[in-house]
């Protein structure tokens, strides 16, 4: 019988540090393309779709960065072995904030391949490719007034480097993953990615990464998953750790409920609710802040809304198969 799907969900809190002024999830639940290439198609279902709204800086700037995400990918397994399977994957992003109305467009474009081994596919590996192109451009650039302008000058300098901030660029993503299950109550998925690789990484740094989790069932209820993920990028160390308590059995066998709890090294600690009822998944993060910054925003941080939907079309493989879908 060829296995349609095996899968898994990463949902994991990366952190990348503020004063890179980056844009960051706090939760990968539904942003797996963004974490790495490889997690595309790793899931059980036949398609899905999803999408998360961001904001964050809003007592720092009048206008805060806003970013919102959609993804659809979908497992292949037709004409391939039982142990085997593709996922393809797209995602749409867009982030502005500002006064200039400063936006920045992207969408990644993915393969990945999946493989399972052993006894009772105890383990899984996989690798993924992305294509991602990125633009940036500002939008409102009549709204800058610069010092030699005031001074009266025709021709501003500083407001023609403005106009030369609309460019599109193309990088290469790269992941990897490896999962494996060592008894009923213990398993471990890891993985390493590299994104934004170019001739130039500009306007984004070449970023690697890496994060791993484990599941340990403490009953057929209840499950902790501690997890961390380290990433790197223009001399910076961003690393964060988290644990997450998830409920299997809420109010009945249809509703998962997770409680979770992170902090992000020298930045903010992260307080997030996952609810899955049947095949819909919805997620709230808050990062409150605990660096510097809040001598300037209090402890006011990022709010991060995210939901899916998975999609079962084809029959269910009636052979029973290895449970790989913790929640980070």
């Amino acid at each position: 019988m060829i296995l349609r799907t095996l899968a898994f969900v990463a949902g994991l809190y990366c952190c990348i540090s503020v004063e890179a002024q980056s844009i960051h999830f706090s939760n990968y639940e539904h942003a797996s393309h963004s974490l790495s290439p490889a997690l595309i198609g790793a899931y059980s279902g036949s398609l899905k779709v999803g999408m998360n709204l961001r904001e964050q800086y809003r007592a720092f700037i009048g206008n805060p960065f806003q970013t919102a995400t959609a993804f659809v990918d979908a497992p292949i397994a037709a004409g391939l072995p039982e142990n085997q399977w593709l996922g393809i994957g797209l995602e749409l992003s867009n982030t502005q904030a500002g006064d200039l109305s400063l936006q920045r467009t992207g969408s990644r474009l993915g393969i990945a391949y999946h493989r399972s081994s052993g006894k009772k596919h105890k383990k899984i590996m996989g690798v993924g490719f992305q294509l991602s192109m990125v633009n940036n451009q500002i939008r409102n650039r009549d709204a800058a007034k610069f010092e030699d302008e005031i001074l009266g000058l025709t021709q501003s300098l500083d407001q023609s480097l403005l106009e030369n901030q609309n460019s599109t660029k193309l990088f290469l993503n790269a992941g990897a993953y490896f999962k494996k299950q060592f008894n009923k109550k213990t398993s471990f998925h890891g993985g390493v990615s590299l994104q934004n690789f170019s001739a130039t990484n500009e306007p984004l740094p070449l970023t690697l990464g890496i994060y791993g989790e484990w599941t340990i069932k403490r009953s057929k209820k209840i499950s902790l998953n501690p997890s961390f993920l380290i990433q790197t990028h223009s001399r910076l160390y961003n690393t964060v750790g988290s644990i997450g308590i998830r409920d299997n059995n809420f109010l009945n066998k249809n509703i998962a409920i997770e409680y979770r709890l992170g902090y992000r090294l020298n930045d903010a600690i992260i307080a997030g609710l996952i609810v899955d009822v049947g095949q819909w998944s919805a997620g709230i993060h808050y990062d409150l802040t605990v660096s510097s910054a809040r001598n300037y925003n209090g402890l006011n941080g990022a709010l991060q809304i995210g939901v899916s939907r998975t999609f079962i079309i084809y029959p269910k493989v009636k052979k029973k198969l290895l449970d790989i879908c913790p929640r980070l």
